[in-house]
């Protein structure tokens, strides 16, 4: 059985990209996109303003694939957590961690490096 779930499409959260921009002048922009949504891009004078441009884009861009009664792609998922690397200097000894092939997402047992 097969039940339709309807789905608010600003709840929907997708990828963005965010990368800067050097102009002819030597001033820089930052191009903020959302892959999973062809063509959806935005720019902005700091990271901070491309990335409510590309968030006002993502609802546009939204809003117009219902007005035309297109479907909504749907976001690629995304991991829930990422490795972690960290490095911690004591006097002249280095400990560092880095996640193991058992638990890719947990450090393992700090080593010491001289």
């Amino acid at each position: 059985m097969t039940v339709p779930v309807q789905v608010d499409p600003r709840t929907l959260r997708y990828r963005i990209e965010i990368r800067p921009d050097q102009y002819e002048d030597g001033s820089i922009a930052y191009i903020a996109e959302i892959p999973e949504l062809p063509g959806c891009k935005a720019h902005g004078a700091t990271v901070e303003e491309a990335h409510q441009n590309i968030l006002d884009a993502q609802h546009e861009y939204i809003e117009a694939l219902v007005a035309e009664g297109l479907p909504i792609p749907a976001p690629t998922p995304t991991p829930t957590s990422t490795a972690v690397f960290w490095t911690v200097s004591v006097g002249s000894a280095v400990i560092a961690a880095a996640p193991t092939k058992e638990t890719p997402t947990a450090p393992s047992s700090p080593q010491i490096a001289a």
